[in-house]
């Protein structure tokens, strides 16, 4: 993994070792995920990690299932369970 700098973020600067080689994504502009995972097949989209649009308390995963439809995947209230939804939370 190549070494990235965000710019405009304070934070960049302050974190060492491995944990600078990540990056943390700025939320204007995309949803306000926080990370993004692409590679080079299809449109490139792998993963998301995000808050809740309606619900901001709740984090998701965004994966996609076998006919690449977008699937949200976020734990239950009682956290008991894990919910897989069309809409994004």
């Amino acid at each position: 993994m190549a070494f990235t700098v965000v710019e405009n973020d304070p934070t960049a600067r302050r974190i060492t070792s491995a944990a600078r080689h990540g990056k943390k994504e700025m939320t204007g502009g995309n949803n306000g995920d926080q990370e993004v995972f692409t590679d080079d097949f299809g449109d490139g989209l792998v993963a998301i990690v995000g808050r809740g649009e309606t619900d901001r308390n709740i984090t998701f995963v965004l994966l996609r299932n076998t006919n690449g439809d977008e699937c949200y995947v976020y734990p239950n209230a009682a956290c008991t369970g894990i919910i897989v939804s069309a809409t994004r939370p």
